[in-house]
């Protein structure tokens, strides 16, 4: 796949010239705007991530936080486009540069309706969904303050997205829709995500998500005690899905990620639903495996004369950069430079659909966190402030090495 926006030759020569080690400089002059960013955190975080059921995910408070806090730092332009999303620009100093896009996704893995309350202290941040991705919003919104301390100005326009709509049934809707309609050349975009810092996500494997639910039918007006139970025969389920031999080459992985069923201890469930996704090189391979285990599931509906479905949500297709591709290069470099382990894997999210559409692209991790997915989420602060350092390198790498 052949990507545009990137001359190797200007690339080659300006990592040869660029002072990396200044990288390390910026952490204490990030850490001079701390309340800023922080504050920024805070806002987004304990506002709801998911829409009430009587507004669209467009004019949820999320999205109207981003562009308040963004409206105090006078972009060129603020607006939310036609598929709802929000976004500022901010003009470069050369108008034949192309623009670099950064990106957010602003619902979060717990799903959060209602307010919540952050804890702050002198090392942590403590609240349900900073890791993913109320701190990545954060640190995004912070973008143009951030430059503005380290007295940063970029040649290129810099498009700041947040993106309402990413996880679970959306399917990645709001990147989807919105590079559908983005008919301009982009020259690179960079995603972030919260933690854990040293995340560098460059390919994406192809991949489906779905969902397995089991219903026992009720012919009478209560449950039998000792009848059939929903969590016994998603039971088998799961038995007949981990015994599908799976090829190496192409490495293929099923991922079981969800189980809900039953409401009462003394009760038998009439219900149960597994969450899984299937993972693989191959989009072939990924496929196959998806039509077996559909097999799997008619198999067990007829067994157990029970409604067993399976629901696809979502899926992506494999794309990837090469590794030698001078944008990777560039950030492996800064983490050097700030002593930053690198952290190499697939990322099956907005990364992939920047990859498909051809638009150099790489997931970024802000800071050190503890307690994903839960209630108590903690963030080590004094990290986001490398994470940041670590991010800014790499917009500057972008915005130097000039356009074909």
């Amino acid at each position: 796949m052949k990507f545009s926006g990137f001359n190797r030759a200007v690339w080659r020569r300006i990592q040869m010239k660029s002072n990396f080690s200044e990288l390390k400089q910026t952490v204490d002059k990030i850490m001079s705007i701390r309340e800023i960013i922080l504050t920024n955190v805070v806002l987004i975080g304990q506002t709801p991530s998911q829409a009430h059921s009587d507004e669209s995910k467009s004019n949820s408070i999320r999205s109207q936080m981003f562009l308040d806090r963004l409206a105090e730092t006078q972009p060129d332009e603020l607006t939310t486009d036609f598929h709802g999303n929000p976004l500022a620009l901010f003009k470069g100093a050369s108008a034949r540069s192309h623009p670099i896009m950064l990106v957010a996704h602003m619902d979060t893995a717990l799903g959060m309706e209602s307010e919540c309350h952050y804890q702050v202290s002198e090392d942590y941040l403590i609240g349900p969904g900073l890791i993913d991705n109320s701190l990545g919003v954060g640190v995004l919104i912070s973008i143009p303050d951030i430059l503005k301390t380290l007295e940063i100005k970029l040649k290129s326009d810099l498009v700041l997205i947040g993106l309402p709509e990413s996880l679970r049934d959306s399917n990645l809707k709001s990147i989807r829709n919105f590079l559908s309609a983005w008919k301009s050349p982009v020259k690179a975009a960079v995603c972030i995500e919260g933690g854990e810092i040293g995340r560098l996500n460059y390919f994406s494997k192809g991949m489906i998500r779905a969902e397995i639910l089991c219903d026992i039918p009720q012919e009478i007006g209560y449950t039998d005690k000792y009848g059939l139970n929903a969590i016994i025969v998603m039971n088998e389920v799961i038995n007949r899905v981990l015994a599908i031999r799976l090829p190496l080459r192409p490495q293929t992985n099923i991922v079981l990620g969800e189980i809900h069923s039953g409401y009462k201890h003394g009760e038998l469930p009439l219900y149960a639903r597994l969450g899984f996704e299937i993972h693989s090189d191959s989009d072939d391979m990924v496929e196959d495996t998806f039509g077996r285990i559909l097999e799997i599931s008619d198999d067990l509906s007829h067994k157990f004369s029970a409604q067993i479905r399976l629901r696809k949500i979502s899926s992506v297709k494999a794309a990837h950069l090469h590794f030698h591709h001078p944008m990777i290069k560039a950030a492996i470099r800064v983490m050097e430079a700030l002593e930053i382990k690198p952290i190499i894997e697939s990322s099956e999210s907005e990364l992939s659909v920047f990859l498909s559409h051809r638009i150099p692209a790489i997931t970024l991790a802000i800071a050190h966190g503890l307690n994903p997915q839960k209630e108590n989420e903690q963030i080590f602060i004094p990290s986001i402030y490398k994470g940041i350092a670590q991010l800014v390198g790499v917009i500057k790498a972008i915005d130097e090495e000039g356009v074909k």
